[in-house]
């Protein structure tokens, strides 16, 4: 997300060659609000609004159109919501609620504010949430929600399943929409759904790939024939157990001075809590290095991992760069033929069990983790401080089993 100081004349210029890319106000600062402009591919540009709730949710609300209000007025606009908040309002649930939900965009909206937010947990509304805004509103979000068709919906599963080869995300996103357009139906929305009739999709065996020690020699290796981004995420992901979407939009501001911790907003975690970790030795080099060699000035991003194609956001998929590196393994082999196919994920799961065998104990592994599970207060909120010490040694371990892998 891009932060500037809106003028009329900055306002006018802004343009996108995104789908869409928010602009916020630097010069805002009410409440603890943020205050932007959403700029569209097609031109059109949207004040917005965002804040906390008293329960601490965030929320959004669009301020109105560019074209149709002035700056100055938005800025009221959005201060005024932010004094209704002050007193215990919602204003994104208000205007949720009298909502037609004509388009699909809005009955997602509905759908997230009525049935996700109270019935879900934070991280199973945030799935929904990432889901939505990434694969649904970019495809059918301009549509109205009565001329949705099976084949429209079919086509979404179909990139995500075939080319994106993601068939689990592709049932998880199936049996989102099948509930979202339920409950338009249970609201009196749309008489009949687009998904009934759609064929299942197969269930996926949860996976339970991890890999063995050579094999993770071998694929160190390979990794080294990537890019220095490509190359570094990879080593990230073996050396902190991370998720691939934490590595790769992982952010320099995130770092501490000397890049030895590294903290996870709310945000950006799954479990919606701030997780901080010590970074061991070998994970400090790497991001000193890429700094080092990685030409930034041509990125006005805080991400360590720009996207080439895309500007204003990091690398998301791993998926070619995880055949590539299966592909290069086979000639580390003595038959030729590369090791049998793993996941980013499954290098996580390979984390979890490799420093569990080697005899770190369960507490400190879930903290690595940020596994929080049903924990009492006092653990909820146990300082990082006070496990720090036990998190260092147990990467100190790791650190040093992944050097005798031979990793630059």
């Amino acid at each position: 997300m891009a932060t500037k100081k809106l003028t009329d004349k900055t306002v006018k210029s802004l343009k996108t060659n995104k789908t869409s890319e928010f602009v916020w106000d630097e010069g805002f600062s009410v409440y603890g609000g943020s205050f932007g402009v959403r700029v569209f591919k097609s031109g059109t540009k949207k004040y917005y609004l965002n804040y906390r709730n008293q329960h601490g949710r965030q929320g959004r609300v669009n301020i109105g159109d560019v074209a149709k209000i002035s700056l100055s007025e938005a800025r009221k606009k959005a201060t005024a919501e932010l004094v209704k908040v002050d007193k215990g309002e919602d204003p994104a649930q208000r205007r949720v609620l009298q909502k037609k939900a004509e388009t699909f965009e809005e009955l997602a909206d509905l759908y997230l504010e009525l049935h996700a937010k109270p019935n879900k947990k934070p991280s199973g509304y945030k799935n929904d949430k990432g889901a939505i805004d990434r694969d649904l509103v970019p495809a059918i979000g301009h549509m109205k929600v009565n001329k949705i068709e099976r084949r429209d919906i079919i086509a979404i599963l179909d990139t995500i399943k075939i080319k994106r080869e993601a068939p689990v995300l592709a049932s998880r996103t199936q049996a989102l929409i099948n509930k979202i357009f339920n409950f338009a139906i249970e609201r009196g929305i749309i008489q009949n759904s687009p998904c009934s009739h759609l064929p299942k999709l197969p269930k996926v065996k949860p996976r339970d790939r991890v890999l063995n020690d050579n094999e993770i020699k071998k694929v160190l290796k390979a990794i080294e024939t990537e890019d220095i981004l490509i190359s570094t995420i990879f080593k990230l992901l073996f050396l902190t157990g991370k998720r691939s979407t934490e590595v790769s939009g992982m952010k320099w501001s995130e770092l501490n001075k000397s890049k030895t911790k590294w903290t996870i907003p709310a945000e950006r975690s799954k479990n919606n809590e701030t997780h901080t970790i010590p970074l061991a030795p070998l994970a400090t080099k790497l991001l000193k290095k890429i700094e080092r060699e990685f030409d930034y000035s041509r990125y006005e991003t805080d991400f360590i991992f720009p996207s080439q194609t895309k500007k204003g956001t990091h690398i998301k998929w791993l998926t070619k760069a995880t055949q590539r590196i299966l592909n290069q393994t086979k000639k580390l082999t003595k038959n030729k033929k590369p090791i049998p196919s793993f996941t980013p994920h499954d290098i996580r799961r390979t984390f979890t069990t490799k420093i569990s065998e080697m005899g770190i104990r369960e507490r400190t592994l879930k903290k690595l983790l940020n596994h929080i599970g049903n924990q009492s207060v006092t653990e909820k909120h146990y300082n990082f401080h006070s496990e720090e010490k036990e998190m260092k040694a147990a990467l100190k371990k790791w650190n040093n089993f992944i050097l005798k892998s031979i990793i630059k």
